[in-house]
């Protein structure tokens, strides 16, 4: 509880009637870090001491102005849970709806005064999560958390490089000054506890870490409103006051503020409800690794607290623990409290943890501030409550995720919903667990973080599962009445084979049959004797055989090599013999003989020895070839010198014999469409020369080619054409 002076008190108390008690709010914005320098108990002691001596102006001052009226809002918790649970580091909540603020806020870290009466105090360090525009647009809602919010990180890499062991005080100074946090000066129940190295995390949170200290403290971890760690611890209340506690006025029986620890009394109240009941005092303390262990036992056991899963105590021995438990007990033992639900005007000075005693007409409730909400501006008010159950009936820990090194352990829990039974080495991080419910058998063995086997045996299905986290390899058996599965994995790659009633199912990346005579290689390769019968073979689709028989072979590359014939992949065939009806052929084709109906292709070459080859415009056949050009279809010998052409225009009909063979480089003997015989030299038919012969009956002459006379009369035929022929001439 912070120390203001009365008079201030009372203009909170007081209703907002008159200009004293106006209440002046201001949010002043840093660039740089807000280091406190704050009293611890007192706020503002002296002039010359003032909560942030930054030097130059702030960054950013939100005053009255720019607040939006009784929009503020500051939620405080000492625990969340219905009953105290020692240990608990809860963040404050601070909200309110500011108006005109360009700068973006979020991210940044403020400091929250109130002043009244000409009085300055300090609401709190935040930090603005959220910076939310409103429906006015105008307007921003500030959604802000104190520095305990600075606790939630991975602390992992600083507590696996500690030297220890070492004492709980050096441990705890040694987070808070790796999350970047001042503590209170103070000292906690077991500071000097030497704590060594019990967990392996490869991430844990420092809020965690805090809580663990916390806990075994008796202690609450708490932010105050200078931005500072501090541990509250509950005073003592003793005996609660009720009608038949109350012999004499000098004999009461509650113990508030016998250890020095002032209370906050409050008479004057809005409204006030409470239970008939009130919270029984810790009566016993039980420190032990989880639900189920010994552990240590101390106190009567009719309402104890349970210390579980506090890594801070693991491998601890039994005398160790007890003394542990003793020391708990003694410290937090007799807070007795009624639960209760206050509305009263707001009273800053008040915190967490602190104790109230509230007088009412014929009553008085003593209680503790569990939480807290302050709300409002000029009228600010604030709602008090505290909860719990007469006797505490669950079960609380913390960590019970961490990994465990040091101690071993023997866990054995009978009840009427389960028997089981754990042990472990910690050390050696070997685990074993056995389980039987109504529902399922299951057994579990762990081995140093490399290796784990569970078997569970349930009304539907057996399973049973093999992991090697080193290897990385996993292997899974499930039985049930309608399958069988197996499944065996190493990294990403993985085989399955599942066996239904009506079917067998086999998924793998690769698949190996070593039998008599069935071999299947992890390559593909099969090698097999018998038959292959079916509907289809589909290979690649490259090489298809329908249920008709029919077969297909497509691809880039094909070929094959046999005794009496083979195909390169480059289409050239060899063989002694091919025969077929149809065929289509690209490349060249070798080979004794072809028999078929029809061969169609780009080219034919018999080689050397056939002397046959064809391509498309042109056939050879021995020495003579048929070739399309100048748009002729001519047959003629390699040299030219006989052939035959048919003109592509239909009209003209050529044969010639010793072509360039003339005087005159024309061919010898040549006949055409125009019902002519060239013969250049001379004509012998049956020996005689024809041309000496018709000369010798025209007197030694014969006509000119030209028509004209040349020496001798050129006949004419039934026409009156020329017969002409070439000059003949001695």
């Amino acid at each position: 509880m912070l120390e203001i002076p009365e008079e201030i008190k009372k203009l909170f108390r007081d209703d907002n009637t008159k200009q004293l008690t106006q209440k002046k709010f201001k949010l002043t914005f840093w660039d740089d870090k807000i280091e406190p320098l704050y009293p611890y108990e007192t706020l503002w002691p002296a002039e010359d001491l003032f909560p942030t001596e930054h030097e130059g102006q702030p960054w950013l001052v939100i005053e009255n102005d720019r607040i939006e009226t009784e929009s503020l809002t500051i939620t405080e918790s000492l625990s969340e849970s219905e009953d105290l649970e020692f240990g608990s580091c809860e963040s404050a909540i601070f909200e309110i709806i500011v108006a005109d603020v360009p700068q973006d806020v979020t991210g940044r870290e403020f400091t929250l005064t109130v002043e009244i009466g000409g009085y300055e105090m300090a609401m709190g360090i935040y930090t603005v999560e959220s910076f939310v525009r409103q429906a006015d647009r105008r307007k921003r809602k500030i959604t802000a958390y104190d520095r305990m919010r600075w606790f939630d990180m991975d602390v992992a890499v600083w507590y696996n490089d500690l030297n220890f062991p070492m004492s709980l005080k050096t441990f705890r100074n040694s987070l808070c000054s790796y999350v970047g946090i001042q503590q209170k000066q103070q000292d906690l129940l077991f500071d000097t506890l030497q704590i060594t190295k019990t967990i392996e995390p490869q991430q844990i949170s420092g809020r965690d870490v805090l809580k663990a200290i916390c806990q075994i403290n008796g202690v609450f971890g708490h932010v105050d409103k200078t931005g500072q760690l501090t541990y509250v611890h509950l005073q003592q209340t003793g005996l609660y006051p009720s009608e038949d506690l109350f012999p004499s006025e000098d004999l009461y029986p509650s113990e508030f503020g016998a250890d020095g620890n002032p209370f906050e009394t409050v008479s004057t109240y809005k409204s006030l409800t409470y239970e008939d009941y009130v919270v029984d005092g810790i009566s016993g303390v039980t420190v032990r690794q989880e639900e189920g262990d010994i552990g240590a036992n101390v106190g009567d056991g009719d309402n104890p607290y349970v210390v579980e899963g506090n890594f801070l105590v693991y491998g601890k021995s039994a005398v160790e623990l007890l003394t542990i438990a003793t020391n708990i007990l003694d410290y937090i033992s007799g807070r007795v409290y009624r639960p209760s639900n206050l509305d009263c005007n707001g009273m800053p000075w008040v915190e967490v943890g602190d104790g109230m005693r509230i007088i009412t007409r014929d009553d008085i409730v003593e209680t503790f501030v569990m939480k807290r909400v302050t709300s409002g501006c000029q009228s600010m008010r604030d709602s008090i409550e505290s909860t719990g159950s007469p006797k505490r009936e669950e079960v609380f820990g913390i960590n019970k995720q961490i990994i465990q090194l040091e101690g071993k352990t023997a866990v054995i829990i009978k009840n009427v919903e389960e028997v089981s039974v754990r042990l472990e080495d910690l050390k050696a991080q070997e685990e074993a667990h056995f389980e039987i419910t109504t529902k399922a058998i299951t057994a579990e063995v762990k081995r140093a973080k490399e290796a784990e086997a569970s078997l569970k045996v349930e009304a539907d299905r057996i399973s049973l599962e093999v992991t090697n986290f080193k290897k990385d390899t996993n292997a899974r058996f499930e039985l049930t009445d309608e399958a069988i599965k197996t499944k065996v994995t190493k990294g990403t790659v993985s085989s399955e084979i599942s066996q239904e009633a009506g079917k067998i199912t086999l998924s793998a990346n690769r698949l190996i049959v070593n039998s008599t005579n069935f071999k299947l290689d992890g390559n593909g390769n099969a090698e097999f004797s018998g038959k292959v019968t079916g509907g289809s073979i589909n290979i690649n689709n490259t090489f298809t055989v329908d249920s008709s028989g029919n077969t297909n072979i497509s691809g880039n590359h094909f070929s094959w090599q046999a005794t009496n014939s083979s195909m390169t992949k480059d289409g050239t065939l060899s063989c002694n013999n091919i025969k077929a009806t149809n065929g289509t052929f690209s490349g060249d084709i070798s080979g004794s003989n072809i028999t078929g109906g029809t061969i169609k292709g780009t080219s034919i070459d018999g080689g050397d020895t056939i002397r046959f080859k064809a391509r498309p415009g042109y056939i050879q056949l021995g020495h003579f070839h048929v070739d399309d050009e100048y748009e002729r279809h001519i047959l003629q010998s390699d040299n030219e010198v006989t052939g035959m052409a048919y003109d592509a225009s239909g009209k003209e009909l050529y044969l010639w014999a010793g072509y360039g063979k003339a005087d005159n480089g024309s061919a010898i003997f040549a006949v055409n469409d125009y019902k002519e015989v060239h013969v250049n030299g001379k004509l012998i038919v049956n020996d005689t020369d024809i041309l000496a012969k018709i000369k010798e009956l025209h007197g030694g002459s014969v006509c000119s080619c030209d028509g004209d006379d040349g020496g001798g009369t050129c006949p004419e035929d039934d026409e009156g054409i020329w017969s002409c022929g070439p000059a003949i001439s001695e």
